[in-house]
């Protein structure tokens, strides 16, 4: 909800944020991955990366919370948009 809430626009707020708020759907986050200690963020490899106006995620996810819930809508993924940057810098 923070995320959407933070960052998203008005019409991703109504389409998803209010009906979070609401109990109506549910999210669900994908962080771990199989080869590597990921409960530490700074080990997270899947890439993102830009392809015209959509993105493709490359990489593996090992558990994903929530995400045989019947109402989960919604997917927090956690990946790389820029392996070169440094560890501790967060893009917006």
């Amino acid at each position: 909800m923070e995320v959407l809430h933070q960052f998203g626009s008005e019409e991703q707020k109504r389409q998803w944020l209010e009906p979070l708020l609401e109990g109506e759907i549910r999210s669900s986050f994908a962080m771990t991955e199989p080869d590597v200690a990921s409960s530490d963020a700074t080990n997270i490899g899947l890439r993102i990366e830009r392809d015209g106006d959509s993105y493709v995620l490359n990489g593996r996810k090992w558990w994903t919370t929530n995400i045989y819930h019947p109402n989960c809508r919604i997917l927090i993924v956690m990946g790389k948009t820029d392996p070169e940057a440094p560890t501790y810098q967060h893009s917006r």
